[in-house]
């Protein structure tokens, strides 16, 4: 087994502070604390939000609803889908003590939940949150090196997330189509390749198009209460729901742990709450408004990262859109409360070269290429340098797993393999495998081939004509060709209710290839054969009938395997 690296162990602490060195731990924590606090403290200063000012750019929704009351079932699916840990809160109660006594806790547990929601009270022993500090990088002597991780009570975990199922499933329908983030089968890869392909198709148009990407400091440590709430008014959401929410964000404290020494507590009037089930849906419904805010971009947004699309037919106009978008955001992020990073502000054209933007003392100069949810976006739309990043990144997984693996059987190294080298290939890989050429397909295959080397214990460079690729087969590990396939049939597998309905709406006869469900193939010309989208559709017709018409997700993505195996 292979123990992770801890940013920081019991008894090696040692922060500077005010200038000198100290290994005590209770000053250490009370340093920390004093950091975490005064962080958020100066970037809210003199901060005033209007929310009825946001509240009006977001449709109103007109059915109201409120909580329902939780089975006995309900609970138990919460417990069941808790992560096995032995970590706990401040109340001492992990999820593995909670999960072995299920069935004698889940009856008080039901009753609790259900008054909770019903009486619209989050209890305030649940709001407390036991911090620890993880350091992200540099010194690790310097405090402000380090991020705060909030663990919460499991208790009121489960609470929480008998919340967040009715409040996703009231809410979610009404969220607008290019937010992503913290939603059911959506992740980073459906908003590049939704964003890649907004992009593409405003090229094949013939237009100049530009992205601007800000960034928020802090952003769920700063979000607005009373924000929250009124964009819960705007969505529906009945006193009960707006009380429990209320009580939730209201009065929630923190104190730091370093080696067992506490920092004094504190609380802010400010943030949704870290380390909290409900921080995140509540981070996207407090936000909401910024996908109204603009009518000259389409934002496309992921959690606290957003992208800004903004064309027209002529540089000079889009250059224009372009400060007006600007304006429009610094408006949005002042009234929300929110601090905008504008040093990590970032600008890209495609077609042309955006003129720099000025912002106050700073100027934002327009990029070549920029890293966004994690993929490497350029300005010429190729995928040369991504492609060599997930490359190199695989080669030094092969060379970790030849070192952390020598004395690992065959087995162990190929779950080293499918965690470090295909979970970095499978990254995002919907918005670049399907479109990268043959040549980009090879290099990422030869450095798949140095870590099957590892895997299989074979020498870097042999001089026997070794196949890899039947090493790989003989360990059931698939190709880059064949996980490029496996990708872009799940998306078209996605997208199967727009393509049964283009199937039953083509004219024509009945053939054999539209009574298995077939659709036309798309315009391949050109931009539009780099759609994602475009790749799909004709990825769909290659999808045997009996998967097209499959609507469970677990069992599409086994059936995919399956039919890719036996070709």
């Amino acid at each position: 087994m292979i123990k992770r690296k801890s940013s920081s162990t019991s008894g090696d602490w040692s922060l500077n502070i005010n200038g000198e060195s100290t290994n005590d731990c209770s000053a250490i924590a009370a340093e920390f604390k004093n950091v975490f606090v005064e962080k958020v403290a100066k970037l809210c200063a003199n901060v005033t939000t209007d929310p009825d000012a946001l509240a009006k750019v977001v449709p109103p929704v007109d059915v109201m609803w409120e909580f329902e009351r939780c089975t006995h079932a309900d609970i138990e699916s919460i417990i069941d889908r808790l992560k096995w840990s032995h970590s706990s809160g401040p109340d001492k109660i992990s999820s593995q003590l909670i999960k072995e006594l299920k069935h004698v806790l889940l009856n008080p547990l039901t009753i609790l939940v259900n008054r909770c929601l019903q009486e619209g009270y989050f209890p305030t022993c649940f709001k407390t949150g036991k911090v620890v500090p993880v350091l992200k990088k540099g010194s690790r002597k310097n405090p402000l090196n380090y991020r705060p991780i909030t663990i919460t009570s499991v208790v009121g975990k489960v609470v929480e997330c008998a919340a967040n199922e009715q409040l996703c499933r009231a809410t979610d329908c009404h969220l607008p189509p290019t937010a992503f983030g913290f939603r059911k089968n959506m992740g980073t890869a459906d908003a590049l390749v939704n964003l890649m392909d907004d992009i593409k198709e405003r090229r094949a148009n013939g237009e100049f198009v530009a992205i601007l990407i800000c960034d928020a400091s802090s952003a769920f440590d700063l979000l607005n209460k009373d924000l929250v709430i009124s964009m819960l008014k705007r969505l529906g959401s009945g006193m009960n729901v707006l009380n429990f929410m209320s009580s939730f964000l209201q009065d929630s404290k923190q104190y730091v742990v370093v080696d067992k020494c506490v920092s004094e507590e504190w609380s802010s009037d400010v943030g949704s709450g870290q380390g909290h089930v409900l921080s995140p849906p509540l981070y996207n419904i407090g936000t909401i408004s910024q996908y109204y805010w603009s009518k000259i971009s389409t934002l496309y947004g992921y959690a606290d990262d957003g992208s800004d699309v903004v064309s027209a037919r002529t540089a000079a106009e889009c250059n224009n859109k372009i400060r007006a978008v600007m304006e429009l955001r610094k408006s949005w992020y002042s009234l929300a409360g929110l601090s905008l990073n504008i040093q990590k502000t970032t600008l890209m054209g495609f077609g042309f070269s955006p003129e720099p933007l000025d912002v106050g003392d700073f100027k934002i100069e327009a990029v070549h290429e920029l890293k966004f949810l994690g993929m490497i976006i350029q300005n010429n739309l190729q995928l040369d340098r991504q492609v060599q990043s997930v490359a190199s990144k695989i080669r030094s997984a092969a060379a970790k797993i030849r070192c952390e693996g020598r004395n690992f059987g065959t087995c162990d190294r190929r779950r080293l393999y499918m965690g470090w080298v295909q979970g970095t290939l499978c990254s995002n890989a919907p918005a670049f495998l399907p479109v990268i050429t043959k040549t980009q397909s090879n290099e990422l295959q030869t450095s798949c081939n140095a870590a099957i080397r590892s895997v299989a214990n074979l020498p870097r460079h042999s001089q026997d004509r070794i196949s890899i690729s039947s090493v790989g087969t003989q360990l059931k590990i698939m190709s880059v060709a064949d996980i490029t396939e496996k990708v872009i049939l799940t998306q078209a597998w996605k997208s199967r209710h727009s393509f049964r309905a283009l199937n039953l709406d083509s004219e024509g006869p009945t053939t054999r290839a539209k009574s298995n469900g077939n659709v036309p193939q798309p315009i391949q010309k050109g931009m539009r054969g780099k759609l994602i989208s475009t790749q799909a559709q004709c990825a769909y017709n290659r999808l045997p009938k009996s998967i097209k018409e499959e609507d469970d997700e677990s069992m599409a993505k086994f059936r995919i395997c399956a039919h890719i195996y036996s070709q």
